[in-house]
């Protein structure tokens, strides 16, 4: 038996300015082979983007006070 090892989702992690940037790749083919339909996969990519834009701003708030 073959294993072949791929991956669904990662991210490529930069610094600038002292401060990390991530950037999330997503194989959206084999994410459709998985079973996950095209609309699922946009409304978890909206739904991270709203809970970062969330946790930036908490951090900002936080080294304000």
């Amino acid at each position: 038996m073959k294993i072949i090892k791929r991956k669904l989702i990662w991210t490529d992690v930069t610094v600038r300015k002292r401060c990390l940037y991530p950037t999330f790749y997503f194989d959206f083919d084999l994410l459709n082979e998985a079973g996950f339909p095209d609309e699922e996969m946009i409304k978890m990519v909206e739904e991270m983007k709203i809970f970062a834009e969330k946790e930036l701003k908490e951090r900002k708030e936080a080294k304000n006070e």
